[in-house]
């Protein structure tokens, strides 16, 4: 009989957890599972790509209200007689309104926001919060299962979460996944008596999947004249591409030709928008939108720049590993865990003078360039080996 699982993930806007659960989801053997996924709000350029095996749970009702504006779902709540429903649903805009820190604001608003779910009839013999936070708060409270697994894609300490919080959540879980041995680490010193618990399960990529996504046809705004630099992720402040922005406009005043692309979405392009129109160079800076698949983008790019105050293990890194494309990223704690400066890409500081003066290097130094290539060439394989791990928790 095959095995009942549910994944459990706020969306599948793009991102990297998102794309990490689409790559797994694709390698699943569905000879042996029954899979569910449910989105807490179901949106995502990543629906698509789904396997058609994978069965996505519809949205509760009480939550299709309480997606609605503030005025919109407590009117409605009141008009049906769910008091409650309404007094929570002020409730959350009040704490959404005055907690300044959102990863904080997230762990707080489960206290409302669950009541909005009724907990899933069916039972499961394996349930994944497959991000931190709300997902697993989810599994936690409203899923049936002897084999509850909260998957971690990030620092915990450097997204500034309550820890004390997280910690109680975690206790109900029986097993925790990272996604990288330094994470395992970290997470083990943070919580010394979840020590056992804690696993590293790799994002899964596949490089034959990569490269035929790669390969599509499509028309590329790029200029042969320019050099093109592409960024595939969340536009969030997190991400520090203020800081990317900065070493940019440095480098064009220095006289170099250059583009940068950015795909995906978040809420600071507005404010990028800006600043590029600020230092006239809004005609350099392009946000292209979150697409289903970056990859032509980023294979036929002359460098991918990741400038992030932190990462988990940034899959976005080992795609462009994998299409043998110049790195540039900054010095946050896990990166040296996926870059070796000047072999397979180069680590800048957190700052917009060492992140241009490392772009600098690519654009000047083909011996430099060519050997981060041809390093990156001998080592490009896909690691779909490690879904093996995930079985063995699953039995």
């Amino acid at each position: 009989m095959k095995k009942k699982l549910l994944f459990v993930i706020p969306s599948l806007r793009i991102g990297g957890a998102e794309k990490s659960l689409v790559n797994l989801l694709t390698e699943l053997d569905y000879t042996k599972y029954d899979v569910d996924a449910l989105l807490l709000t179901p949106v995502g350029e990543l629906i698509c790509l789904l396997p058609k095996e994978v069965n996505v749970l519809p949205i509760q009702d009480n939550f299709k209200i309480f997606s609605q504006s503030l005025l919109s779902s407590a009117l409605t709540f009141l008009s049906k007689g769910k008091f409650n429903l309404a007094f929570y649903r002020i409730c959350f805009a009040i704490l959404n309104r005055i907690e300044k820190n959102p990863a904080i604001c997230e762990q707080k608003s489960w206290k409302y926001v669950k009541h909005f779910y009724h907990t899933i009839s069916k039972e499961y013999d394996a349930a994944i919060g497959y991000l931190e936070k709300t997902s697993t708060y989810f599994v936690r409270d409203k899923v049936i299962s002897k084999n509850k697994i909260a998957w971690i894609h990030t620092d915990l300490e450097m997204a500034k979460l309550d820890l004390k919080r997280e910690h109680q959540n975690l206790l109900y879980f029986n097993h925790i996944v990272t996604v990288s041995v330094n994470l395992v680490e970290k997470l083990q010193k943070v919580f010394p008596d979840l020590e056992s618990k804690i696993i590293s399960i790799e994002n899964i990529i596949s490089k034959r999947a990569l490269v035929n996504l790669a390969n599509e046809k499509i028309s590329l705004p790029y200029s042969k004249e320019n050099f093109n630099i592409v960024y595939v992720g969340r536009i969030a402040k997190e991400k520090g591409l203020f800081n990317a922005l900065d070493a940019i406009n440095l480098l064009i005043k220095k006289g170099y030709k250059i583009n940068w692309y950015l795909i995906g979405w978040g809420d600071q392009e507005s404010l990028l928008i800006t600043k590029s129109k600020d230092y006239e160079i809004e005609n350099n800076v392009h946000f292209l939108g979150a697409m289903s698949n970056p990859y032509p983008y980023l294979k036929n790019a002359d460098l991918f720049l990741l400038t992030s105050f932190y990462e988990g293990k940034s899959i976005a890194i080992e795609e462009a590993k994998l299409l043998a494309k110049p790195i540039v990223i900054t010095n946050f704690t896990t990166a040296k865990s996926q870059i070796n400066h000047l072999e397979n890409g180069l680590i800048a500081e957190m700052n917009p003078e060492s992140i241009a003066n490392n772009i600098e290097v690519i654009l000047k130094d083909q011996v430099v360039k060519i050997k981060i290539i041809k390093n990156l060439e001998k080592s490009a394989k896909g690691n779909e080996s490690e879904i093996d791990k995930l079985y063995k928790i699953f039995n």
